[in-house]
């Protein structure tokens, strides 16, 4: 014999069985909408997104401001003058100089931090995306090409020794970031002249990259887009080179040094 079952009955079973089924608390969920580091780097082409931001974000940290070192240096160097305080270009204008005070709540805080902060967290990302090519390269995943790859990787290599040759230069300590540390690792400090040569071998491996037999292999790679220098004009791998080789001048000659140095 067969019984007629009402529709909202099974409904209402179905209902009970889904929410027994659920999890303790059903209002636990993951915000998608939230910052995610591991979503971030789980595919080649959300890496490759990552680094064409790096150094955009770098520069617009140091030079998208007025309450920042640069403008603190145009007030020292001559280049620009100004006996108001803000922005700190009187304090450092000041003749005979006067000595840089950054302990908590001195009068250039924000300034001096917003370079630290911008440069630092940079290091970071660019540290964060080497770590996760290398590990897409150990199980044969790419962006699309090996010379793709390159590309990116060598950029990531730059942005990283970027950040932390302007730290040494800027600050008398900062923390040496590595693509061997762990995502979530806040390494110790150490002291400008060992934080620049850190910086220097960041950018050594971003020029041998760019000069490796895979830069050739495949479609893709370079010259550099233009969005990721924030420039008019792409770079050629010739020029990409020399570029970093400037760079690499450069930290040698502004960080910080004594007279037998």
């Amino acid at each position: 014999m067969f019984y007629r079952i009402p529709v909202r009955r099974v409904v209402a079973a179905s209902m009970l069985a889904l929410l027994g089924a659920c999890v303790e608390n059903p209002l636990d969920v993951g915000n998608q909408n939230n910052p995610d580091v591991d979503r971030v780097y789980a595919s080649p082409v959300n890496v490759e997104t990552t680094v064409s931001q790096l150094f955009k974000n770098m520069y617009n940290g140091q030079f998208g401001s007025a309450d920042d070192i640069w403008t603190q240096s145009l007030s020292m160097s001559f280049e620009s003058h100004s006996q108001l305080g803000n922005f700190g270009m009187g304090t450092r204008a000041a003749i005979p100089r006067n000595p840089i005070d950054n302990s908590i709540g001195n009068t250039v805080n924000v300034g001096n931090f917003r370079d630290f902060d911008f440069l630092s967290r940079n290091a970071k990302s660019a540290a964060n995306t080497i770590a996760a090519m290398n590990g897409f390269a150990a199980i044969n995943k790419s962006i699309g090409s090996p010379a793709r790859d390159a590309k990116a990787k060598s950029f990531a290599y730059f942005a990283l020794g970027y950040a932390l040759g302007n730290l040494a230069m800027l600050y008398d300590s900062a923390a040496i970031i590595s693509p061997t540390q762990a995502s979530d690792e806040i390494p110790p400090f150490s002291g400008h002249a060992d934080v620049a040569v850190a910086a220097l071998a960041n950018l050594d491996s971003a020029i041998a990259i760019a000069q490796s037999a895979n830069a050739a292999v495949g479609a893709n790679g370079w010259p550099i887009p233009t969005d990721w220098l924030s420039t008019t004009a792409t770079v050629s791998q010739d020029t990409w080179i020399r570029t970093l080789r400037s760079y690499k001048a450069k930290f040698r000659a502004g960080v910080a040094r004594n007279a037998t140095e």
